[in-house]
């Protein structure tokens, strides 16, 4: 974002060239091409304090006027860069046509090297589930760095002194406002540098910090000193170059640049923060918007004090800026130059197309191609390439054999179809707000089958959070109706270990190894009966189950070595598969805080650990439609607990999205998000009461009656079976569940998990060798971290 002061656009007629380097190098002209531009170039210009003055350029030699013509023709050249997404973008350039001439009149007389300065480059976008690939700069940056140094080298064949563009990052500027730490803005800033020296782009360069503001910094800058003033460069320059008394509204409202700025900021902040700061709570849809137009203004105050530093520091540099702008002030360019919208290589990813030409969009979109494979570079993903039809074909058939060669094994280990259900009908949940009693869920319905996936979805106020604890047995303080059973048997009959439940955070030991915890949480949480040993080799079997054999002895959060955000929900899961769960497990939001690649990979998780015969509920808010398309069904609750749908998703999601078309819902468009398109479409406006119609049209529907008449069918499957559950207090089904530990006693456990005279499986075994009497020919556990220490110490 810039702001400089405001200067009328040109009205007469604007020069051209026909770009001819010959006949620029031999310093030639025809008369009608001098007669052309000094009638141009003679060009008065009013300023806002009324003064008439003419620009400074050359008109009465044919020295000068060779001069301009250079100009003319360098200027041509930066314009086949420029953005060219909208149809009036050639229109908004020539209107600064006569100041960029002057601009490059003073470097092409003076034989100097033309300067240009660029803000762009801040950090990878903050949306890494559908937009990026990462956080470090990837191929589409490459591209972008490619695209400006080839501009320069191609002045550099008609002027000899060459051209040069600076980057500017103004990454430290907005990264807080957007969830981006300081360390990720130096990292992808070292990286971006790293890339231009190892693709020789010599005329590119970089700014730093102290080019900007006065600050104590060493002459090498590092990551260290980066961040630590990282607070003092913003600080710095929003006291020096910001005013206090900046009317921003004023400025959206007066100012075209700032109110196109503005758009754009409000335009990518929706799509950036939509997985940082997610619905739910007390943030609505509406909230949300409300939200980012204030970030949008905190990043115009922001970016007005850093306009006022580049102008300060940079003053004689043509300005070159990524934004949609009048075109009055600055050049707004392209960096990638692709058929489709998308401009800018931190906010999308691109990818090689089989043609040859290179294309950009979200990352989401490449992915969800089934042509598409990712390229990396580095040791991580770069760029996507589109895959030929023999290539395709082959890649299907290689898919096709694994497929085969699974479902092989399976078939060898486990059952073709697992007949599990874990069923609700009716179920609704009353507690008191004040003296007044309200209905948080309102006769929901549904069930989970062993070995399938189901998403459960809805607004913020749906009771989601709500119905997973009632399944998983811990609800709260309210009052339950209606038939919850497992197998046709009330709940209170069945199996006492039925469920797990991972919940959003991720509270775990420390200074644990993965190992440690999951043996933990088998020896606390499976039944006393199973010998150790079992329990050791059954955890020797989850951890390669989640996928982390060669994380097995990490602790959680040591230095240098613990997990990541991937990780440790592989782990929050793998401690309840410790436990033994027999039917359902339980995830809340499994996915949050997760990159796409990530998500995708949990999700691989679970169907894989579905395939084991448990049944799997997650809640979810606003999965990518490549997310939502994992699960198998789907529960949509609107606000006040009403149902809204439970079935099937179907293939590409079609069976849900055409349940709602057909009963008056707008089509959903290709590249709409169908989780976004289904909480927009039943969602109330001032003219519609979106969940009350679409709660009343799901009773009302053949789907619900299919549901009501399968729900009753298997009762009858299971004729051996006591009255269900009916109006139990939450109170009597806490009792029936395993006992809730808060954190201090969960420690407190722990610490009688390394107490040797608490632990003596075997009455032979002395306290040095207590934990190879756990040891059988099938099951081997190393010494705990912590133990060894304590022997240590005594």
């Amino acid at each position: 974002m810039e702001f400089v002061s405001h200067v009328s656009p040109a009205t007469n007629g604007q020069a051209t060239s026909n770009g001819s380097t010959n006949t620029l190098s031999e310093n030639k002209t025809s008369s009608s091409s001098v007669q052309s531009i000094a009638q141009v170039n003679i060009i008065p210009q009013t300023f806002e304090d009324g003064a008439i003055v003419s620009l400074d350029l050359p008109t009465s030699t044919e020295e000068d006027i060779s001069t301009t013509l250079m100009s003319t023709t360098i200027l041509e050249m930066i314009f086949d860069y420029a953005l060219n997404k909208f149809d009036d973008c050639r229109d908004r350039l020539e209107a600064g046509r006569p100041k960029f001439i002057s601009v490059l009149n003073k470097f092409v007389k003076e034989g100097a090297r033309i300067e240009m300065s660029l803000p762009a480059f801040p950090f990878k976008s903050a949306n890494k589930v559908y937009k990026v690939l990462g956080f470090l700069p990837d191929k589409a940056e490459e591209i972008a760095l490619a695209r400006l140094d080839n501009m320069c080298r191609r002045i550099e064949e008609i002027y000899i002194p060459g051209a040069k563009v600076v980057l500017i990052s103004d990454g430290l500027v907005y990264n807080d406002l957007l969830s981006i730490s300081d360390r990720d803005t130096w990292l992808y800033g070292e990286a971006l540098r790293e890339m231009a020296a190892e693709n020789g782009f010599t005329h590119i360069g970089f700014s730093r910090l102290r080019d900007l503001v006065d600050l104590e910094l060493p002459e090498t800058l590092d990551e260290i000193h980066y961040v630590a003033n990282a607070t003092n460069f913003r600080r710095s320059v929003l006291n020096r170059f910001g005013r206090d008394d900046l009317d921003v509204n004023s400025l959206i409202a007066s100012d075209e640049d700032t109110r196109l700025t503005y758009q754009g900021y409000r335009r990518f902040l929706m799509s950036d923060l939509r997985y940082i700061f997610t619905l739910g709570g007390t943030r609505t849809s509406n909230s949300y918007k409300r939200e980012t137009k204030y970030l949008a203004k905190q990043m115009l105050v922001r970016g007005y004090a850093f306009a006022g530093a580049i102008k300060e520091n940079f003053p004689n540099h043509l300005r070159l800026s990524i934004h949609q702008s009048t075109g009055e002030h600055k050049v707004s360019m392209s960096l990638l130059n692709t058929k489709t919208g998308f401009t800018t290589p931190w906010h999308c990813s691109v990818a090689l197309m089989a043609d040859g030409e290179w294309m950009s969009a979200p990352m989401g979109d490449f992915r969800e191609n089934p042509r598409m494979k990712i390229i990396s570079e580095k040791g991580r993903p770069s760029y996507f390439q589109e895959m030929t039809e023999e290539e395709f074909v082959e890649e299907q058939r290689m898919q096709a054999a694994q497929l085969i060669e699974e479902v092989v094994v399976e078939e060898n280990h486990q059952p073709q179809r697992n007949e599990n259900f874990f069923q609700w009908e009716s179920v609704t949940y009353d507690c008191k707000k004040g003296d007044k009693p309200v209905r948080v869920l309102d006769h929901v319905e549904g069930w989970l089958r062993g070995g399938t996936m189901t998403i459960l979805m809805g607004v913020s106020g749906a009771g989601k959070e709500l119905l997973l604890n009632i399944i998983g047995n811990c609800p709260g303080s309210g009052i339950i109706h209606g038939d919850i059973l497992i197998n046709g048997k009330p709940r209170d009959m069945a199996s006492k270990n039925t469920t797990g439940i991972v919940h959003q955070p991720d509270l775990q030991f420390a200074t644990a190894t993965v190992k440690e915890v999951l043996i933990f949480s088998a020896m606390l949480r499976q039944p006393k009966t199973t010998p150790y040993a079992e329990k050791i080799t059954y955890v020797e079997k989850v951890i390669s189950l989640i996928g982390m054999e060669k994380l097995a002895d990490t602790v959680i959060e040591a230095s240098g070595e613990s997990l990541n955000s991937e990780q440790m929900k592989r782990l929050a899961i793998g401690v309840e598969l410790a436990a033994k769960p027999t039917t359902v497990l339980l995830l809340e939001q499994p996915l949050s805080k997760l990159d796409s690649r990530a998500a995708l990979s949990i999700c691989a998780l679970l169907r894989k650990i579905a395939q084991t015969g448990l049944a799997i509920l997650c809640t979810v808010n606003q999965p990518s439609t490549r997310i939502l398309q994992s699960f198998d069904r789907l529960i949509l609750l609107a606000e006040g607990g009403k149902q809204l749908y439970f079935g099937k998703i179907g293939v590409s999601c079609k069976t849900v999205a055409s349940y709602f078309e057909r009963h008056g819902a707008r089509p959903c468009n290709a590249d709409e998000n169908l989780a976004e398109w289904m909480l927009e479409i039943t969602s109330s406006t001032p003219e519609f009461d979106g969940p009350q119609v679409w709660s009343e049209i799901w009773k009302n529907s053949s789907e619900h009656w299919a549901i009501k008449s399968k729900l009753a069918n298997l009762k009858k499957k299971f004729p051996k079976r006591l009255d269900p559950v009916n109006s139990l207090h939450t109170a009597e089904i806490f009792e029936q569940s395993a006992v809730a530990l808060d954190a201090m006693a969960l420690q407190r456990t722990f610490y009688k998990y390394i107490s040797l005279e608490n632990i003596q499986p075997f009455s032979d075994t002395s306290k040095s060798d207590f934990c190879g009497c756990w040891l059988t020919k099938h099951a081997s556990v190393n010494t705990p971290a912590c133990l060894s220490q304590t022997n240590q110490m005594s």
